[in-house]
């Protein structure tokens, strides 16, 4: 005897992570779902079959190459720019002495089919945000971070997409939690860096100096 089973499932896509478990119970006997004919006598009357199934979805990142190491350049708001672009915004600068943002981008792809947060662990903050420190002092200024993903990936609160989003020191219950409303491969998006200009006229006041600071963003999934 054998038997054979069709089983519809939810959208995997629109499932959590995680293993499902499930029991489809089934009478033998007269009448029953497993019917031998009135003279069968079954020994069991309850034919018990147990389904576990296992959803993983799929998180990879993948760096651009060079991407792990960003040097912020001087650059109008809302912008990233090169480092010749850099140098020609230090040469107007010293003509105008306008302080300007500093600014970079780490580019990544990002492969992703379910939900998952993205928080920070930094090396040295100010207040809630990492910061940037001074060679010569010692002296720390907060570094703005912030996320753009990939346009198949949307705000699980608010369904909508993520652009420009600030990341936060640590895991935040309710915050920046993110999901793929449809499975997208390889697909660009980036970490953002912004130090203000009121910070970069701190800055200034120490040169010449390099400040350096060291960012880990982490892409957590929901796992459970």
């Amino acid at each position: 005897m054998s038997i054979a089973y069709e089983l519809e499932t939810p959208d995997p896509l629109k499932m959590s992570s995680g293993v499902y478990k499930g029991t489809a119970s089934l009478t033998v006997g007269p009448g029953g779902n497993i019917d031998f004919g009135d003279v069968y006598e079954a020994s069991d009357t309850m034919l018990n079959i147990n389904f576990t199934l296992t959803v993983t979805h799929e998180l990879k990142l993948t760096p651009a190459a060079g991407a792990q190491t960003v040097a912020l350049q001087p650059c109008p708001a809302g912008k990233i720019c090169s480092e010749d672009e850099g140098e020609a915004n230090w040469e107007r600068w010293m003509v105008s002495r306008l302080t300007p943002q500093l600014t970079g981008r780490s580019a990544f792809t990002l492969s992703s089919s379910g939900g998952f947060t993205v928080f920070l662990d930094c090396a040295e903050h100010v207040g809630n945000e990492c910061a940037l420190t001074s060679d010569n002092s010692g002296q720390r200024v907060p570094m703005r971070v912030s996320v753009n993903l990939p346009d198949n990936v949307i705000d699980t609160q608010t369904g909508s997409t993520v652009t420009g989003r600030p990341l936060l020191i640590g895991k935040s219950e309710g915050q920046n939690y993110f999901t793929a409303k449809t499975y997208g491969a390889d697909k660009p998006g980036s970490i953002d860096f912004l130090v203000r200009q009121k910070d970069v006229d701190t800055m200034l006041a120490t040169r010449p100096d390099t400040y350096r600071g060291a960012v880990t963003v982490i892409f957590d999934p929901n796992i459970y």
